[in-house]
């Protein structure tokens, strides 16, 4: 059985799983990581970071911002 958690994910519920909350975000940063061809490297905390593909270079954006980017980035 896996632990339970309660965090709150970008989607804005709240998530009793860490399965849950990792797909919610995955959901929320592929539209931006198929875009620029950047990976997720981590999330949490309201933040993610992203690493270039080259592995040089790391960008963190704010929930915020990735929840503004919602429906306006081009469908692959």
């Amino acid at each position: 059985m896996y632990p339970t958690i309660k965090r709150l994910g970008p989607d804005g519920k709240l998530h009793g799983t860490a399965a849950g909350y990792c797909e919610a975000w995955r959901r929320e940063l592929t539209p931006l990581v198929e875009l620029t061809g950047w990976a997720i490297h981590s999330f949490g905390d309201g933040e993610a970071k992203l690493v270039s593909p080259d592995y040089q270079h790391t960008q963190v954006i704010s929930v915020e911002f990735a929840v503004a980017l919602r429906g306006k980035l081009p469908k692959s």
